[in-house]
Parts: C-alpha cells; sequence; structure tokens
C-alpha cells in the first residue's frame, strides 16, 4: 500500500517562522532571501510590526533606503509610540539626503522616549553634517549624560569640537574615548589630525603609528602621517609613507601631488615634476597641482617650463595672488625684473595682505638699486607680519645702502631677536658697526656670525674682517 501522505512545510502558514528564518538570511548577507521572507510574513499577517520593520532594516542594508522608509512608516502606522521606528527611519532620510526629515524624526524619537541615546547620536551626525556644529554638539552632550561609558559618543563630540576649533576639549573626549575603549583606531586618528593641526606632528605621529598597530590600513592614515612626517622635515619618511597611500590607491592625484611636494624638499625634482605630472593626468584642472610642478621646474632650473605651469595655474584662476608670486619669482630667476615686479603688484592687486608679494618686489626694487622702493615695500610686510625676519634684514640693507645706519641696526638687532640663529644679519651689522666706527661691537658681531656660519666663503668673509679690525 502506497503511503500518499505529504510532508508539512514547517514554515508554511507560520509568520514567526518566516521571520526567523528572514533574520538567519540576512546575518548570511542573503538580504533579498531574507526580504522575501519577510514579505511572505507580511503576505500572511499584514499587521505583524516586526515583520515591516526588519524588512526595512533589511532593505537599508541592501541600500534600498527609499523602501526601507516605506516600511519604517507602515511599523509607526502600526506602532505609533515605537521610537525605534522614528529613528531608523530618520537614519534612511538621512541617507537619501531628506535632512529635514531625518531631524524631525530623530526628535520625535527622544520625543517619545528621552532616554534614547542612539536618537539623540543620530540627529548629531545630521547636525554635524548641516554645519550646525551647537546643535550637534547639544546632542552629543546629552548622549555623554545618558550613556557616559559609551567611547563613540565620547569620539564623535570630539570631532564636533574639532569642528568648532576647540582643540584642547577635542582632545580630552578623544582621551576619554580612547581611555573606554583603547582599541578605537578612529579615536587615534582623529586625535592626530588634531594634534597635526596644532603643530605638534610628533604626537600626531605617535597616534598614527598606534591606529596603524591596531589594525588601521586607511591610505589616508598614510597620507595624513606622511604630512605630519613632511612637516617634521623627514621627507624620506613621508615619502615612504605616500608610496604606501599610492599603491593602495594609485588613482590619488592627491597622494601624488604630496609626494612630489617632499621630492622637491629633497631637491629631487626630476621626481617631483613626473608624481605632479601624474597627479594632473588624474585632475587637469587643478590650479595647485600646476604651481606646484611650476615651483619643481623652477628649482630644477627649467624656468620656461616652470613659467609655462605658472602661467595655465594663473589661465585657470586668474585670482590666484600666489601664482602670481611664484611666476614673478620665476621671471626674478630669469632676470626679468619688470614682469616679475609686475606678477607681484598683481597679486597685491588680488590681495592687498600678501606679505610674499611686498616682501619679493622690495627685493627686486632692492637689485633695481631703487631703495626707497624697498623700505617702503618692506615697511608695508612688516606691518602684516611684524615676525618675519627676513623683512627686517632686507629693509636694513636697504637702510644701509641708504646710509641710514641707525635704522639698519635697528632693524638688523630685530632679526637676530626673531631668529637668533641665523648667522647672516650678525655679518651685516657687524658691517654697519664697522662702518660707524664701533670697532668692538663689530667684533663681536662677527664673531658670533662664525661660531653660526658654515658656508666657506661666507666664513672667509667674516675672517677677512676681523684682520681688518686686528683681530
Amino acid at each position: 500500500m502506497t503511503n500518499t501522505r505529504k510532508l508539512s512545510n514547517p514554515f508554511r502558514l507560520s509568520p514567526r517562522r518566516y521571520r526567523s528564518r528572514a533574520r538567519a538570511y540576512h546575518e548570511l548577507g542573503k538580504y533579498d532571501l531574507s526580504i522575501a521572507d519577510y514579505t511572505r510574513a507580511i503576505e500572511l499577517n499584514p499587521t505583524d510590526a516586526e515583520a515591516y520593520f526588519y524588512r526595512a532594516v533589511a532593505y537599508g542594508t541592501a541600500g534600498d533606503s527609499a523602501r526601507a522608509v516605506a516600511d519604517y512608516t507602515k511599523v509607526i502606522e502600526l506602532a505609533p509610540n515605537a521610537a525605534i521606528a522614528y529613528d531608523f527611519r530618520g537614519s534612511a532620510y538621512s541617507v537619501l539626503g531628506e535632512n529635514d526629515q531625518a531631524l524631525a524624526d530623530f526628535g520625535k524619537a527622544v520625543e517619545i522616549d528621552p532616554g534614547y541615546v542612539q536618537a539623540y547620536f543620530d540627529r548629531a551626525v545630521v547636525y554635524n553634517r548641516l554645519g550646525n556644529y551647537e546643535q550637534a554638539l547639544a546632542d552629543y552632550t546629552t548622549a555623554v549624560t545618558l550613556a557616559p561609558e559609551d567611547a563613540r559618543v565620547y569620539g564623535n563630540r570630539g570631532n564636533t569640537y574639532f569642528n568648532l576649533l576647540k582643540y584642547e576639549e577635542a582632545i580630552a573626549d578623544y582621551d576619554k574615548a580612547i581611555e573606554l575603549d583603547p582599541n578605537y583606531i578612529l579615536a587615534y586618528v582623529n586625535r592626530a589630525l588634531v594634534y597635526g593641526t596644532q603643530g605638534d606632528y610628533e604626537r600626531a605621529v605617535a597616534d598614527y603609528d598606534q591606529a596603524e598597530q591596531l589594525g588601521g590600513d586607511d591610505p589616508n592614515l598614510r597620507l595624513n602621517r606622511g604630512l605630519a612626517y613632511a612637516n617634521l622635515g623627514k621627507p624620506d619618511r613621508a615619502i615612504a609613507d605616500y608610496t604606501q597611500a599610492i599603491t593602495a590607491g594609485p588613482d590619488s592625484a592627491v597622494a601624488h601631488n604630496l609626494r612630489g611636494l617632499s621630492y622637491t624638499d629633497q631637491a629631487d625634482y626630476e621626481k617631483a615634476v613626473a608624481d605632479f605630472t601624474t597627479a594632473l593626468t588624474l585632475d587637469p584642472a587643478n590650479v595647485e597641482f600646476y604651481a606646484n610642478r611650476g615651483d619643481a621646474y623652477r628649482g630644477w632650473g627649467k624656468i620656461e617650463f616652470a613659467l609655462a605651469d605658472y602661467d595655465r595655474a594663473i589661465e585657470l584662476v586668474s585670482d590666484d595672488d600666489k601664482a602670481y608670486v611664484r611666476r614673478g619669482n620665476a621671471y626674478v630667476d630669469s632676470g626679468d625684473y619688470e614682469k616679475a615686479i609686475a606678477d607681484y603688484t598683481q597679486a597685491l592687486a588680488v590681495n592687498p595682505d600678501n606679505v610674499s608679494a611686498y616682501t619679493n618686489r622690495g627685493i627686486v626694487y632692492y637689485n633695481q638699486r631703487k631703495y626707497q622702493e624697498t623700505v617702503a615695500d618692506l615697511t608695508k610686510a612688516i606691518e602684516l607680519d611684524p615676525t618675519n625676519t627676513n623683512s627686517y634684514n632686507t629693509r636694513a640693507i636697504a637702510y644701509f645702502a641708504l646710509a641710514k645706519n641707525d635704522d639698519a641696526i635697528a632693524d638688523f638687532s630685530k632679526a637676530i631677536q626673531l631668529s637668533p640663529d641665523l648667522a647672516r644679519p650678525y655679518y651685516n651689522r657687524g658691517l654697519v658697526y664697522q662702518v660707524q666706527g664701533k670697532t668692538q661691537n663689530a667684533i663681536a658681531d662677527y664673531r658670533h656670525f662664525l661660531e653660526i656660519e658654515t658656508d666657506p666663503e661666507w666664513r672667509q668673509r667674516a675672517e677677512d674682517r676681523l684682520r681688518e679690525l686686528g683681530q
């Protein structure tokens, strides 16, 4: 006798079992199958809020935020006081760029449940994105109060303090985040960014190193550490980091540009030009890349190529005062002082506060023996930047040429005060003292110069001066 009884389907007519299998599919990353099972559960029970909720989660994970919003909306219809549904719908709206709706949903979530930490956190993320940093800070601070052991809240509030330029507060929050979670890679990376902004590059490098040891392998980590090394005057290490970043992402124009800058620092101009050329291939309209390649060509002595790159940079952005200064410098190298002056003047028309334009134009005027014009330009440069040693030194030389020796002495002394380890102002002041007949002062300056200066030709000049003074 044949047994015609069929085995029963254990999932048949059971929404709960469809939901269970759907969750399993979700955990396996099989979102289509997960969504299909949640859909079957909903067909069997159209008021199953849980099925709508988790199908929305599956849609969101699969990248379909619009369908996720629709399902969260259905959950809210079925369960109007479900704070979590408002929070999750807010996150879906955020992904869709519908920030007003997102903020409204997060607000409703915390209205229903004032202790709902995640909703404060998520709303703060949107406020940050919109640049509403004070509102973001308020939400993160509420989240900190509600969840004082949550490292990520401190980490994100630290980011907000960073955006508000409150660096010490940012560091304090990153410190706390790391104390709570010593493996929090982003906290180390972001604290390193703050240290770099403050000019504390040693600490920045230490934090990037720690992030890397914990498993951080983002190319940006190496780019930023490379920048820190470059600012520490360690171009070899900077280049090593930039090279790793390029290996991981060869199409990064920024990485090629940064490595090119470090090659320029090493005076390896051929490699620098190659990197800037690659950067321009990847980003052909980048003004800074043209200007940087122009600097490398200039260092290499290929002035015509440098001028061509500066020309292109100015064609792309005609109001870039720095590009005019750089081209002016190249004209100086070529001996074309009038064009150099024209470029420095144009730079000042664009930006009247460009110190380099005043300083460099003043130097050109000095080379043309226009000493009054030199003094005028260097005086303006000093007004804009009273800490610029080069400006005082150059104006002092012009004063000396005008036989204004007391003014020259005052400026050389100021240059020495600002940069006591810089040799040339000592020699120059000694020369003025010698002309004034202040022999002992001159001898003291020449001797101090010899303690610092390493260039043989300049040392010989000082020794000759001392011999003239019977030393």
